[in-house]
């Protein structure tokens, strides 16, 4: 047991995915003390690796909104910012994927290897990620990120990833 417990400085976020059968977003923002970030990224069936295919990517929202949780923490590593002071408060509408992340596993249909690969990033990044729930009318910005609807962001605060770049990140190798 820990002698203390170290204060640590709490970065807003929100992260949301959205898919059909063929189709799929990925939008998250994060608040730092050098400003604003975003993310929106849209692909379709062929973006996806060949593990996660599937006859409808609807079937994989939980992956999609989980890796948004990834890519909280990747917008994390491209600040300045270091040192275990920091953690990222979340918001996700996704009830699965918030446990997911609290819990490090999950018996639902997704990839062992994608909750891998958000602990191995938090560890790398030195940051602890906490999603909480919250109700979708709560977390619309990162909802109209994750379907490309972006006119309501700053062009300077958007931070790009290709989708081969995010999975290389999540699946090395």
């Amino acid at each position: 047991m820990p002698l203390s417990i170290p204060y640590r400085i709490t970065l807003q976020a929100g992260e949301d995915a959205y898919a059909t059968t063929n189709h799929f977003g990925l939008g998250a923002w994060l608040s730092t003390p050098q400003g604003d970030m975003w993310v929106s990224m849209q692909g379709n069936r062929d973006d996806v690796p060949s593990f996660l295919r599937s006859d409808s990517l609807q079937k994989l929202i939980i992956s999609f909104e989980t890796m948004g949780q990834a890519l909280l923490l990747l917008m994390f590593q491209r600040t300045r910012l270091r040192g275990i002071n920091f953690q990222i408060a979340s918001k996700v509408d996704n009830q699965a994927s918030e446990a997911i992340i609290a819990q490090g596993f999950t018996q639902l249909p997704i990839p062992l290897r994608l909750t891998q690969a958000i602990q191995r990033l938090s560890f790398r990044s030195n940051i602890l990620l906490q999603p909480y729930r919250c109700a979708s009318h709560d977390n619309v910005r990162a909802d109209n990120l994750s379907r490309g609807f972006i006119s309501q962001e700053r062009s300077q605060d958007q931070i790009h990833f290709a989708f081969p770049e995010l999975f290389q990140s999540l699946f090395p190798g």
